[in-house]
């Protein structure tokens, strides 16, 4: 487990070098290092997935019970997911460019899945306090 721990700061010291020295730079909108924040975002959003998925995937495919589990889980958020998207409206608004129909789509139900989830956090935060309370 330290080899995580030695990820975490190796991480975290090239944010802090990305940020100053994008600090430093922009002056201007069409600076590089706006191209620089977002490229470095990327990859600590790729690494933060690879590491949320592969842990779960690697303990399930060492006990049936957990697979199983996570089979569950994946079909679960499937259906949330489709769902949420079949009843995401996709009107159009007034914008400057060209965009289908599908992205809409997409952009609304990506808003309503982060509505559900910041619901389902406050719900189990009230839960958590409640239970704790009565225990």
């Amino acid at each position: 487990m330290k080899l995580l721990k030695y990820i975490e700061y190796a991480l975290l010291i090239i944010s802090l070098i990305v940020f100053v020295i994008g600090l430093t730079t922009i002056s201007t909108e069409s600076s590089p290092a706006l191209n620089i924040y977002l490229v470095w975002t990327y990859i600590l959003v790729a690494a933060a997935l690879i590491f949320t998925i592969g842990f779960p995937l690697v303990k399930a495919f060492s006990d049936k019970k957990s697979l199983k589990k996570l089979i569950i889980l994946v079909v679960a958020a499937i259906v949330v997911f489709g769902g949420i998207y079949l009843i995401a409206p996709g009107k159009a608004i007034d914008v400057n460019t060209v965009v289908s129909e599908g992205t809409f789509k997409f952009a609304d139900a990506a808003l309503y899945i982060c509505y559900l989830f910041v619901g389902a956090s406050v719900v189990a935060l009230i839960w958590s306090a409640a239970h704790k309370a009565i225990k």
